[in-house]
């Protein structure tokens, strides 16, 4: 088990689902524990919340998948596409529809995941041996790797980054392929920390708001493992959630007003966008889609995600307020 411990540098159709949450707290940055169990009541979403949204569809031009990841205060959008060549890359979407690829110099493949409200974007980029993190700002990159004393991880991953400049993400100590799970990190005024809930055999930090709450999955211990959604307070404390009924959750994005969202598979293993917000639970589903997937919000409560069509091509959505 791992727990928090410091070191020094380094619309779209809006179904409504019935809330049933349990909330679990634990392990804060002092390794003392404290563990209490709360249930919320059910509560159903409003009907007419779709009228909420206008909904825009994000293709990058040219692109044979495109997948936005988080947008910011103003609008923006960042995400990864794949163009002609099967080569991945980061892109930047303003608020007026201009387009612009993100490329770490050298690198084999590059993913835009965060943007903070200072339009500094965070993401991960492959060389030929592993993956780093990257902070991407006034054109300039730095270079994020998880780093304990002499030991640097294997490969690093910067998912999001507040107004503050603090950075969340994923770090794995030994070679491990994408998708499979290593550990979450915070990285806050040149330290790293590594996080993670009580009883996690792995986990991922997706997202940071301005309060400093993070958010994002956790696998649990059970054989075969269950992935859980999670939420870090600013204090180390821990919160984990499931969407009713799901076999895996996994929350991508808070925004400072403490809504999450994120996407969960069901018992047929489809996977549905979902909000979360107070103690209430909105799935989210592209018409037609196979599958949908949010992962980012910003203040204003605009959302970003994508989905794959009947075709099986995978596209960006926009849900604006």
């Amino acid at each position: 088990m791992y727990t928090d411990f410091r070191s020094t540098r380094a619309p779209a159709m809006l179904v409504g689902a019935v809330a049933a949450l349990t909330v679990l707290s634990g392990c804060s940055d002092n390794d003392s524990t404290r563990v209490s169990r709360i249930t919320g009541l059910p509560a159903t979403v409003r009907a007419d919340q779709a009228a909420d949204y206008t909904l825009l569809q994000i293709d990058y031009p040219g692109a044979t998948l495109t997948a936005p990841n988080g947008i910011d205060s103003r609008g923006d959008v960042v995400g990864r596409f794949i163009g002609p060549g099967g080569v991945r890359r980061g892109f930047f979407l303003d608020k007026h529809g201009s387009y612009e690829a993100i490329e770490y110099p050298g690198a084999l493949a590059t993913s835009a995941v965060g943007i903070n409200a200072a339009a500094t974007v965070v993401g991960e980029y492959s060389d030929a041996t592993r993956n780093h993190g990257f902070a991407l700002r006034g054109g300039t990159f730095s270079q994020i790797d998880f780093t304990v004393g002499t030991t640097v991880a294997h490969s690093t991953f910067a998912f999001g980054i507040n107004s503050s400049g603090a950075v969340v993400g994923e770090y794995k100590v030994l070679f491990k392929p994408l998708g499979d799970p290593g550990h979450a990190f915070l990285f806050q005024d040149g330290v790293f920390t590594h996080i993670s809930p009580p009883g996690a055999r792995a986990a991922v930090a997706w997202a940071i708001n301005a309060s400093g709450q993070s958010v994002g999955y956790y696998m649990d211990q059970q054989v075969p493992s269950v992935g859980h959604g999670w939420r870090r307070d600013s204090d180390g404390t821990y919160a984990t959630f499931d969407f009713p009924g799901a076999t895996f959750t996994n929350a991508r994005a808070i925004n400072e007003s403490g809504t999450i969202v994120g996407v969960y598979r069901d018992a047929s293993q489809r996977s549905h966008g979902f909000m979360f917000e107070g103690d209430v639970f909105t799935r989210f589903d592209y018409p037609g889609a196979i599958f949908t997937r949010l992962s980012g919000i910003n203040a204003r409560g605009d959302i970003v995600g994508d989905f794959q069509d009947a075709s099986g091509r995978t596209h960006g959505l926009l849900l604006m307020r």
